[in-house]
């Protein structure tokens, strides 16, 4: 293992942010009726009462009212004349969805209340790029849609997936039709001399006529606007973070794929900490973190989770206590200043929960 990085925010004189405690006020079983979700991929907050749950594993797309109620449900069995794998979703105009397909290269459009297929709209890909099979940033702009793509020709284990790639974040129009695009990885990333895991090392909000995008490692928040010519308007330095280690970890060499079909330790590489969703509104950004700690007693791996907090009011960060990953569950949204997070991830238990949580001053 190597380590490789510049500008770490772990390495800086700042002190860290201000501890704050998460605490979980309470939660309500999922109610499924005709389809149950095998794990989840993604959860999204919307109309500050609804949750909208997609996965791959049983490809299918869910809405819930936060007591837990289901509201409405997508199935790919259920729509052969529309199949999709949902890399992502978009509902910027809900009860209208858009749910990018990697496998087909298109966005299929439905009404998720009433389980309604619209239309398909067929991506004109450029040469050697395609969404994510999951989790492609992926957002409904105006008439347009805006989709991250990666690089076809090489698997995420080869340092040219990375470094070969520009234009990572690409427009399209209401037909399918590439615009433009914009973004690459950072440095840190690009210049990696060996394999890093395949992980998603990207994560990205839409507000205001604004993404912000960040890469962890590279130690940065870019506010970057939506339409072009794609201007970076502000750059956040992440915090020193208590727990969340932002140096980049990976193998001394390049993995190849017949490393990997032999398998061993030649075919393995270090996970990374990481960022797995940031949301931002008028007030605040939030980060939730996915990291992992190996324990020194046994094999077995724990994966924890906590916020990073920026208020935009005051220029202050927040953190949070890490909890166990798979009993908290993923970040959905936030409305006044409370946390919703869907558990659906079946490691811990056979239900799933949405969970209601805020964030409160650690007294002295």
């Amino acid at each position: 293992m190597i380590l490789f990085g510049c500008k770490n925010p772990s390495d800086s004189d700042t002190p860290s942010p201000t501890l704050v405690e998460m605490v979980v006020v309470d939660s309500s079983i999922v109610k499924e009726k005709n389809y149950f979700l095998n794990g989840q991929l993604e959860s999204k907050l919307i109309q500050d009462s609804i949750i909208v749950v997609s996965s791959i594993k049983s490809p299918g797309i869910s809405s819930f009212h936060i007591n837990g109620d289901e509201l409405g449900q997508i199935t790919a069995k259920n729509h052969p004349e529309a199949p999709f794998i949902p890399s992502s979703f978009d509902l910027t105009d809900y009860p209208i969805i858009y749910i990018l397909d990697r496998k087909r290269g298109v966005i299929q459009k439905f009404d998720l209340e009433n389980n309604f297929y619209f239309k398909s709209i067929k991506l004109k890909l450029p040469e050697g790029k395609a969404p994510k099979l999951a989790l492609s940033k992926f957002k409904k702009v105006g008439d347009n849609f805006f989709v991250e793509l990666e690089n076809s020709f090489f698997d995420a284990y080869d340092p040219n997936y990375y470094n070969d790639l520009n234009k990572m974040i690409y427009s399209f129009d209401s037909l399918g039709n590439p615009i433009d695009g914009f973004l690459q990885y950072p440095k840190i990333i690009k210049d990696y001399p060996g394999s890093i895991s395949a992980q998603n090392y990207l994560v990205s909000s839409h507000l205001n006529k604004y993404f912000l995008f960040s890469f962890p490692h590279e130690g940065l928040i870019s506010r970057i606007s939506d339409s072009f010519p794609f201007e970076v308007s502000e750059q956040i330095m992440l915090p020193k973070s208590r727990y969340f280690n932002y140096q980049l970890v990976g193998s001394e060499r390049s993995i190849s794929s017949e490393d990997m079909m032999a398998g061993g330790e030649l075919a393995s590489t270090p996970l990374n900490h990481n960022f797995i969703k940031i949301i931002e509104n008028d007030e605040k950004i939030y980060i939730q973190t996915w990291m992992i700690e190996q324990n020194s007693f046994s094999a077995e791996r724990q994966f924890f989770t906590h916020l990073i907090i920026y208020d935009k009011i005051q220029k202050l960060w927040y953190e949070n206590i890490p909890r166990l990953f798979f009993e908290l569950g993923h970040l959905a949204g936030v409305a006044n200043d409370t946390l919703y997070f869907f558990e659906g991830n079946l490691r811990l238990n056979d239900e799933k929960y949405i969970k209601r949580a805020v964030l409160r001053p650690i007294e002295d």
